[in-house]
């Protein structure tokens, strides 16, 4: 992580984009949790369904609401998930 806290990966920025639209917030940070930014039910579903769109990548809808919901772990489970599957294609 930067010291700024600056989206360090493509998928980080993804997510950022994602979260910032969903959740009406342009001071969103990688390290930032889901619920401490105001993130509720609906929120997380439109997550999910734009995360499943743009990164072709399915967050489990309770994930958003477990300790460590941040893009920067969440970026890594879709990151970790790509390498596995070229890795067996």
């Amino acid at each position: 992580m930067t010291s700024n806290n600056a989206a360090i990966s493509e998928t980080e920025q993804k997510l950022l984009e994602i979260w910032r639209v969903v959740l009406d917030s342009s001071t969103i940070r990688v390290d930032d949790e889901f619920v401490d930014l105001g993130g509720d039910s609906l929120s997380a579903m439109m997550c999910v369904s734009r995360v499943h769109n743009m990164c072709n990548y399915q967050i489990p809808f309770d994930g958003f609401f477990m300790d460590g919901a941040t893009i920067a772990n969440f970026a890594k489970a879709i990151d970790s998930s790509n390498v596995v599957s070229r890795q067996t294609s």
